[in-house]
This record gives structure tokens, C-alpha cells and sequence, in this order.
């Protein structure tokens, strides 16, 4: 498991460190350069219209997580409960499709202390997202532990 979570570090750490590299970072005590280009806005998910700033290469950068968004640090690790309240498991890492979106949940299923669990993904969509009594993600998958014992793995695609 710890490899997993050094993985999703590494990974969001190469993501957001080839966006920010996209960006000029002026030197210390330096004028920033004027810029010629009129402010972009791009549509908020609420429909409105928002000041974002827009790379060069349009990328957008994001100040705040909006509500009822995730992070992949809160979900990693969290608890997974079968539909009846029982733990069937913990969220080893996340499936992310090409779009950038969430497309599965890895549970690290059986074992216990990490010897003998193996992972089995669940489309994402199909989890219940929710919040435990002390705020911590709960996440809930309409199996049961027996079934997720005797699903087929995960197997992630392995890089050359």
C-alpha cells in the first residue's frame, strides 16, 4: 500500500510539476512581463463565468476545490463498506482515463495486514460517496465482501 500511495505522489508530483513548468516564474525582484493578451474566462461548473487564467498552452489553473470534489490523498487508503455497513476493504489507488477522470477505485481486498489482498477495481460512478462521523471519506460499493474476494484482480498495465 505504501507503494501505491508513493505512486499517486510521484504521479500528481509529475502532472502538476510538467504544468507548472509550462509557466514563467519571474526572478526575484524582477517586473513581470506586461502581457498583450486579453484575460481569459472559462464557464465555472456552475454555469457562470469565471476570471481563470489560461496558459499558453490553455491550460487552466484551479484555485480552490470546489464542493463535493475529491482528493486523491483523501481517497487513497479510505474505507470501503459493503451496502449492509460491513468493511470490505481499503482504496489502494485510483484508475484515471485519458480525459483525466476517476474511472475506477482499486480495493485492496482479503489479507490482512497487507499479506494475501489482492486488488479488484470498481467503476467509479457505481461507489457512494460519503463522509464518515469525523469527516474522513467512506465510501460505499454495493458488493459484498465475498464477492469481492472472488472477483477477478486488477491488473495494472505494466510500463515498459
Amino acid at each position: 500500500m505504501k507503494k501505491t500511495i508513493l505512486f499517486a505522489a510521484l504521479t500528481a508530483t509529475a502532472l502538476a510539476g510538467s504544468a507548472l513548468a509550462q509557466t514563467a516564474t519571474p526572478q526575484p525582484g524582477a517586473m513581470p512581463a506586461p502581457s498583450t493578451a486579453a484575460p481569459s474566462t472559462m464557464p465555472s461548473s456552475t454555469g457562470s463565468t469565471a476570471n481563470a487564467p489560461v496558459g499558453s498552452t490553455g491550460a487552466v489553473l484551479i484555485d480552490r476545490q470546489k464542493s463535493g470534489e475529491a482528493l486523491s490523498s483523501e481517497l487513497v487508503g479510505a474505507a470501503v463498506y459493503s451496502a449492509t455497513g460491513e468493511r470490505v476493504g481499503d482504496v489502494n489507488d485510483l484508475v484515471i482515463d485519458t480525459t483525466g477522470r476517476v474511472a475506477g477505485v482499486v480495493i485492496g481486498v482479503g489479507g490482512f495486514l497487507g499479506m494475501g489482498e489482492k486488488n479488484v477495481a470498481v467503476d467509479y460512478a457505481t461507489v457512494v460517496k460519503g463522509r464518515d462521523d469525523n469527516g474522513r471519506p467512506r465510501l460505499t460499493v454495493h458488493l459484498t465482501k465475498d464477492a469481492l474476494k472472488s472477483a477477478v484482480p486488477f491488473v495494472p498495465v505494466k510500463k515498459s
